[in-house]
């Protein structure tokens, strides 16, 4: 990974660490969670991957999600009722992650942010998001951050391949 990214992609992992299993499967069991909430899994959804090794050790993601379904079903049965979400998220792979899924999820952190700022006196983006579930912050932070390794390794990784 690239040395700019490499502290951004450890507060990723750190905010990743810092979710339990049950924290996730209590998001899960909300029929109706708070918008917040909705909003934050929608991102771990639409940055979701599941790397399998095929035949000859070459690596796929098997977990390509439809950037258009977005519903609050898909999220929890997809992402949120994978297992190994939490191991799947500590060991992210930026090279498969694709340019419409984080385009779908900056939309999505534009939209928290005007949320954010339409109360009467707008916390800082952590304290809102915490107010709201303390699972969802670490969800936030992991995608927040993700997001941001891939806009560099986006930009630098083709410059380090015409370089090479």
């Amino acid at each position: 990974m690239l040395a700019i990214a490499e502290p951004i992609l450890a507060t990723a992992k750190e905010a990743a660490s810092k979710i339990s299993p049950k924290q996730v499967v209590d998001i899960k069991a909300l029929n109706n969670p708070p918008e917040v909430v909705k909003m934050i899994c929608t991102c771990i959804y639409l940055l979701y991957q599941r790397i399998e090794e095929k035949e000859g050790g070459k690596l796929f993601n098997e977990g390509k999600v439809n950037i258009k379904d977005t519903e609050w079903g898909t999220v929890k049965a997809t992402a949120l009722g994978d297992m190994k979400l939490l191991y799947r998220m500590m060991n992210y792979r930026i090279e498969f992650l694709k340019k419409d899924n984080v385009n779908a999820v900056q939309k999505i952190f534009d939209a928290l942010e005007k949320l954010r700022k339409s109360g009467p006196d707008p916390p800082d983006m952590s304290a809102f998001v915490k107010s709201k579930s303390e699972a969802a912050l670490g969800m936030y932070n992991w995608a927040f951050n993700t997001a941001k390794v891939y806009e560099i390794w986006r930009d630098v990784e083709p410059k380090q391949i015409r370089a090479a």
